[in-house]
Order: structure tokens, then C-alpha cells, then sequence
């Protein structure tokens, strides 16, 4: 039995780094990643099929611990989603020797894969890519750099970490294992598309791409896409093809994103999301960002407490503070998705954005005193 005979997928990453023979490959071609497998060089050891925390059954953490807050350094708030934690851990495990893993983009910007920062430089790990990224065999490379005696901190997506500890299949003392709030994860294909299509319209190739600018603010999302003939593409998230179908309804994100059991299942130390609820259930004010952090184990809850000296956090009542952004599973939401995709496949993304997702007047007038509002700020 191999993963063929799985109808559900995450591309965790899981099989394909615990295959003994690579006989698992992961096919591009398609609007999203899926991994394939080689009959030929499988020998049916049943190992990716045993190690896939999607079709088994997994324990999950927590949480046992919740507080909110940001880095008392702006800078590292401004250039980070929320309020920085991620900075802080990472910056910590670095400066003891240890790598950060992480998700960053590609030269050209048109896909996105974990590494960590031996690879690429930390900063490329910051702030959040709403695009379905690459695992390849990161998984590997923490286990080795664990085995060496170095201190790991690994940061993605549920679905990843989850992959990442059942294919470790222990615990190891020098690994932080962090997860986020996931709202679903967009396809790499619509993805390049898109960026593809706005190089067109501003006749130059891609020179940087920022889904969470805070030009309009924390709580407002937005994309910003620079090009090297100095133009700039920025606009709302609710006017924004590409976010706007990943934001409303999920319409491009995975099919099993809509069934996702992971964000009531947390195989992570800590739990990291944007703190969407601060004017409910806290006192803390800011317009520049504030995370919401959840330990999920004592090793998250000492890690958090090695950082704490340089945030200004605010400890949250656990029960209300434990809610998270899963997508809401409808019938509706799958058969809008399912025309979503038929839509794009014919029509493209622009078109089946209107057609889905058209703007009303308000919306359209609300956008416009925004931008304004912006300007008057610059």
C-alpha cells in the first residue's frame, strides 16, 4: 500500500521524505502540488502510507497557555505580519547556533518553499505567503541538523508540522516546532498566473511581492507587488483578484482545506495568528500589528518565556482566546469552490472573480475614501 490509494492530500511533505527508494515525486503540472509515485522503484513498505497525518489518525496539543502582544522594536513590527513573535524565536534559536525553517519565495517570486535560514537570509522568512508551498525535503534536513545536536526552529503551516513530527516520529529536545492559523492555502498555479498576468500589464518582470503591506493599516489586507522597472501594483485585499478569492469563501485553496482537521489538532509547540479579537478580549491597542500566541506544550510556554523581555504581551484568558480561523465547512462553500475552479480553467481569474465575487457600490466607494485616506498619509 502506498499513497496512491489515498483520496486526501495536504502535500505535508511527509511521504515523500520518509521514502527509502525516492520513489515519491511531486508533480507541478496541476493547480496543485500532488505527489506522485515511480511503480517501479516502489517496494510497498507501506512507510509513506503509515507516516501521513492526513488519512491516520494523530493526538494533537493543547493549548495550555494564551497571550498577545508585539516587539517592543517597531521595525521588526512593521516588517512582520502581526506583532513579530516569529522574529523573536528565530532571531533567539540564530543566535545559539540553530537554524530557523521557514516558508520564502523563489528568485522570481512565483513560488514559495520551506527552508531555513542556512539557505536563504532570515528576513526572507518573514511575513506571511498566502500561496501552497513547497516542503521538498526540509523534513530531512531538520532531522539531520537535530541529530547533530542543533537547535531547530520549524515553522509552517498545521498540516506541515504535523508531517514534519510524524516523520521525526519522536520528540527531540532541540526542536521548536510552530504552527500559525490557517485559513487554506491558495494554488501555486493560479498563483503564478496571476503574477504572471500583472508582469504583462506592467510590461516588467517581478522584483517583490508583500501580502501583508501595512500601507492601509494592520486589520486591512493587502498586496503589493513591486517590478524592476520601478512601477508598483498595490491594492486591497477586497479588490484584489487573487486575495479576494482566497480571503472570501476559500475559492482557491485546496480541496482538503475544507475538511482540514488541523486547527482543532496542533501538533506544535505554539500556535502564532494575527489577534483579530484584541478590542474584545484584551486591552491592548495597536494599529501596527499584534499576534496572538498559543502554547500548546511546556516547551512552547519556555520558549515564549525566553523572548518575553523583549514584547510587550498581556496574558489572555485561555478559553476565549483559543479560537482560530478555520474555514467553515459548507456544502455551500465546496460547490462554490468546485465552480470556482471549472470557472478558471475556461475564463481565467479576473473573470471568475467578478462573476463570483462581484464588488458592490459601497464596497467600491469604501475602497476608493481608503486610498485616499492613504494618500493624504504619505
Amino acid at each position: 500500500m502506498n499513497i496512491s490509494a489515498f483520496d486526501r492530500c495536504a502535500d505535508c511533505g511527509a511521504c515523500y521524505n520518509i521514502c527509502p527508494t525516492g520513489a515519491i515525486s511531486v508533480s507541478e503540472n496541476g493547480l496543485f502540488y500532488t505527489p506522485m509515485v515511480d511503480a517501479e522503484k516502489c517496494i510497498d513498505c507501506s512507510a509513506c502510507a503509515s507516516v501521513c497525518p492526513v488519512n491516520n489518525d494523530i493526538d494533537g496539543n493543547g493549548p495550555i497557555r494564551a497571550c498577545a502582544g508585539w516587539n517592543k522594536d517597531a521595525s521588526v513590527v512593521l516588517k512582520s505580519s502581526s506583532g513579530g513573535v516569529f522574529y523573536g524565536l528565530a532571531e533567539k534559536v540564530i543566535a545559539e547556533g540553530g537554524a530557523a525553517f521557514g516558508a520564502a519565495f523563489s528568485q522570481d517570486y512565483k513560488s514559495v518553499r520551506l527552508c531555513s535560514t542556512d539557505e536563504v537570509p532570515f528576513e526572507k522568512l518573514l511575513k506571511s505567503k498566502y500561496v501552497e508551498s513547497m516542503p521538498q525535503y526540509s523534513f530531512t534536513e531538520v532531522k539531520a541538523e537535530l541529530e547533530k545536536g542543533r537547535k531547530v526552529l520549524f515553522c509552517a503551516a498545521p498540516c506541515q508540522c504535523a508531517g514534519l513530527s510524524a516523520f521525526l516520529g519522536k520528540d527531540y529536545d532541540n526542536l521548536i516546532i510552530c504552527d500559525f492559523a490557517c485559513g487554506g492555502v491558495p494554488s501555486h498555479k493560479i498563483f503564478q498566473d496571476y503574477l504572471s498576468e500583472l508582469e504583462r500589464r506592467y510590461k516588467s518582470t517581478v522584483k517583490s511581492v508583500d501580502f501583508r503591506p501595512k500601507t492601509h493599516g494592520w486589520k486591512r489586507y493587502a498586496v503589493r507587488t513591486e517590478f524592476y522597472n520601478g512601477r508598483e501594483h498595490l491594492r486591497l485585499g477586497s479588490e484584489d483578484p487573487y486575495l479576494k478569492c482566497f480571503l472570501r469563501g476559500k475559492l482557491s485553496v485546496r480541496d482538503y482545506c475544507h475538511e482540514c482537521k488541523f486547527p482543532e489538532c496542533h501538533i506544535s509547540d505554539l500556535t502564532i495568528a494575527d489577534f483579530w479579537l484584541n478590542e474584545k478580549l484584551s486591552s491592548l491597542r495597536s494599529e501596527d500589528g499584534i499576534s496572538l500566541v498559543l502554547c500548546n506544550t511546556e516547551k512552547g510556554k519556555k520558549a515564549l518565556d525566553e523572548i518575553a523581555r523583549d514584547y510587550i504581551f498581556e496574558e489572555l484568558d485561555l478559553d476565549a482566546a483559543g479560537y482560530n480561523n478555520r474555514i467553515r465547512i459548507s456544502e455551500r462553500n465546496i460547490i462554490r469552490h468546485e465552480e470556482f475552479m471549472k470557472r478558471y480553467a475556461e475564463e481565467g481569474l479576473e473573470a471568475s472573480c467578478r462573476a463570483m465575487l462581484p464588488s458592490s457600490v459601497a464596497e467600491k466607494l469604501k475602497n476608493r475614501i481608503v486610498r485616499l485616506m492613504v494618500r493624504k498619509r504619505r
